[in-house]
């Protein structure tokens, strides 16, 4: 398997974003993504064309009260249901493939029953990921996403939830930048179906891939929680150590049989290729 990045939280025309769907997928590939999910608010999964990266099609739900739902998969099922309801509603997601991630937690957060039930969801397998890393948090928000990385610390982590990081994507007058927050998933392939199973199989590292981009106060915050998240993410620590080999491998390689062996996972025949051709 190989690392794939891609950013799981992006909002279209076909809702209240900005650009279309095939827009985005060309801004992603210049980003140096490999795949983005479409979760325009409470509508149908985007079915379009090839663009510049993979799509992933995916809905953002909105429960009331601040609950927002990203689900992904090509058959989500309708409607969505109240927040008592999402168990079982979750258990169809997960039956066509699908998965549920609990979009930027800090707006629930400050509420203690919310906070319980998202722990009996984890503790249950209903919700597949946590999005730690939405990088649109805006600076009001700060004290409430400290809260969150607390009570991930003290209470989620435990679950062993996906780590999600996405942008939340709108445009970019309102600092969404597309591609800043962001998720790598480690899979043989980069499709949806692969990137899903990932997802629902933890293996994931959420990442901000350009943090000089991202506001200070926030670099300075994560830095304080989490001193290697700005350089390695936050995950497992054997997939970002995996991953800290990866980017020391791609910075080494500079013939394109080496980047070829290192494209396909094979870091010794990289490396080999590389000093052999260096000769």
């Amino acid at each position: 398997m190989r690392p794939y990045l891609g950013d799981l939280h992006v909002h279209s025309r076909r809702s209240d974003g900005s650009r279309q769907p095939e827009e985005l997928g060309y801004q992603g590939a210049g980003t140096g993504l490999d795949f983005l999910a479409l979760t325009d608010h409470d509508r149908e999964p985007y079915t379009g064309g090839a663009t510049g990266v993979v799509i992933l099609p995916g809905t953002e739900f909105s429960l009331g009260h601040r609950w927002h739902l990203v689900a992904l998969g090509q058959h989500i099922p309708r409607p969505m249901p109240k927040v008592g309801q999402v168990p079982e509603w979750a258990a169809d997601l997960h039956e066509k493939g699908g998965a549920l991630i609990l979009a930027h937690p800090w707006t629930i957060i400050r509420r203690p029953e919310s906070v319980a039930t998202i722990e009996i969801w984890l503790s249950r397998g209903v919700l597949d990921g946590v999005e730690l890393l939405n990088t649109a948090v805006k600076t009001k928000y700060m004290e409430a996403w400290a809260e969150m990385f607390r009570v991930y610390l003290g209470k989620w982590q435990i679950h062993q939830p996906a780590v999600i990081g996405g942008s939340d994507y709108h445009d970019s007058d309102h600092g969404k930048e597309l591609g800043l927050g962001c998720t790598y998933i480690f899979a043989e392939q980069n499709d949806p179906a692969q990137v899903i199973a990932a997802i629902r199989q933890r293996r994931t590292v959420a990442a901000v891939p350009r943090a000089a981009l991202w506001r200070e106060d926030c670099r300075r915050f994560l830095a304080a929680y989490f001193p290697e998240a700005l350089h390695l993410g936050i995950g497992p620590p054997g997939l970002r150590q995996c991953l800290q080999r990866y980017r020391a491998m791609a910075e080494a390689v500079r013939t394109p049989r080496a980047a070829w062996a290192l494209w396909t996972g094979n870091y010794r025949l990289a490396l080999e290729i590389q000093e052999e051709e260096s000769r």
